[in-house]
């Protein structure tokens, strides 16, 4: 009953918005739009990318003590800090190579400080806020990333994981874009 009454009322909306366009329109006949899509300043040339976030994650680690192992879960949070050098070839698509440089987290583990990764990125447009799909394989772990370019920074979300399944994370990111 509750859906009915949404899309009645969504409906109503949309005829009343409709039709006061189509009014403006025909009787506003002096006036013009110009809508102006501005340009990404994304270049040919090498990009330096470093990469703030925060994230939280669940983790499956075996630890060593005094020779005896010892299996744990464990939830994963903290901040981190990458960086990524590369190669703009043109405004929609960079290739990279980086390194997760920094973790400060709830539970430090070797498998998240030490990946050194390649980064494939591709825009969606060629304007000053495009969305963006980023794809960092690793020597440890793979990672995959959407999110949004505006001007020279970025905002991101990103799902990580190790290839054998033991742990993963969610992030978000900001960066910025330093090209030369």
């Amino acid at each position: 009953m509750k859906t009915r009454i949404f899309l009645l009322m969504l409906l109503a909306y949309l005829s009343f918005t409709t039709s006061v366009e189509a009014q403006t329109l025909i009787t506003s006949t002096t006036t013009s739009t110009t809508v102006i899509h501005q340009k990404s300043d994304r270049v040919k040339g090498f990009v330096i990318r470093p990469e703030l976030g925060i994230y939280y994650g669940k983790g499956y680690f075996t630890t060593y003590y005094h020779g005896i192992a010892y299996n744990s879960h464990a939830e994963l949070y903290g901040v981190s800090l990458n960086g990524t050098v590369g190669y703009q070839f043109n405004p929609f698509f960079s290739v990279g190579a980086g390194f997760d440089g920094l973790c400060l987290d709830s539970f430090v583990s070797p498998a998240l400080n030490r990946n050194i990764f390649a980064n494939l990125r591709v825009y969606f447009y060629d304007r000053y806020c495009s969305p963006y799909l980023d794809l960092k394989p690793g020597t440890k772990a793979i990672s995959g990333e959407f999110g949004i370019q505006i001007k020279r920074f970025d905002y991101g979300v990103s799902i990580s994981s190790d290839y054998e399944g033991n742990w993963w994370r969610l992030s978000i990111n900001v960066a910025y874009n330093f090209q030369f």
